[in-house]
């Protein structure tokens, strides 16, 4: 007997869930974010997922492409992680593997608790409450803090795990792409998949304002 089932390869689940004909339109991820939330993360997970890249022909990871952030303070976890290491190293190579041209944005903290995204604040709504992690060890954002504005009331804390879990409504803001909401996270739809009631208010709040400076106005 072999003594381990091999898996799948990039190409094969590529191939297996019709990707391959989006990739064709140009559908690969370019221009999108990809959030995940892992607790403790990997000391190596560049290293691993550069290894699986080149093993595959996926476009290597870099910073350009590829951020960690530490909403709660650094993380570390190797041997003796209870196998928190190889959770988050499978969550970053098999989302670059279906998304190749996306942006990946890796928070890791010991209590699962939500920061920021590549380039983009983070915003939960859950409860009625709207809440964004402070801006120590992170960056502040002009978008965040036009929000922050527009919303009022916002609790400015790092959404625990048990929060953005069972959050209504989750979404990123940048000055460039304005407020966008969050589909899905760590596999799981967020509120019913489709931007919710806060959400939207507030990216057409945030259109009106970026139009009434004279600025460009960010994508629909």
């Amino acid at each position: 007997m072999p003594a381990a089932c091999p898996g799948y390869t990039p190409s094969q689940i590529q191939t297996a869930y019709g990707l391959n004909a989006l990739y064709n339109k140009g559908w690969d991820g370019t221009g999108q974010t990809i959030v995940i939330v892992d607790a403790n993360g990997s000391n190596t997970i560049l290293q691993d997922a550069n290894t699986f890249s080149s093993a595959y022909g996926l476009p290597p990871l870099t910073s350009s492409n590829f951020q960690i952030y530490y909403p709660g303070g650094k993380t570390t976890c190797g041997k003796g992680c209870d196998g928190w290491n190889y959770e988050t190293t499978l969550d970053v190579e098999w989302a670059h593997a279906v998304a190749p041209g996306a942006d990946i944005a890796l928070g890791t903290d010991a209590e699962g608790r939500l920061g920021e995204a590549s380039r983009a604040s983070v915003f939960v709504v859950a409860g009625g409450l709207v809440q964004t992690a402070p801006v120590a060890g992170l960056l502040p954002g002009i978008g965040r803090a036009v929000v922050l504005e527009l919303a009022g009331g916002v609790l400015e804390d790092a959404a625990p795990a048990e929060r953005w879990r069972r959050a209504q409504e989750i979404f990123v803001v940048s000055a460039l792409r304005g407020v966008t909401g969050v589909a899905m996270i760590d596999g799981v739809p967020v509120g019913d998949g489709a931007p919710g009631p806060v959400t939207r208010r507030l990216a057409a709040a945030y259109r009106q304002c970026v139009l009434a400076a004279g600025r460009p106005e960010p994508p629909a």
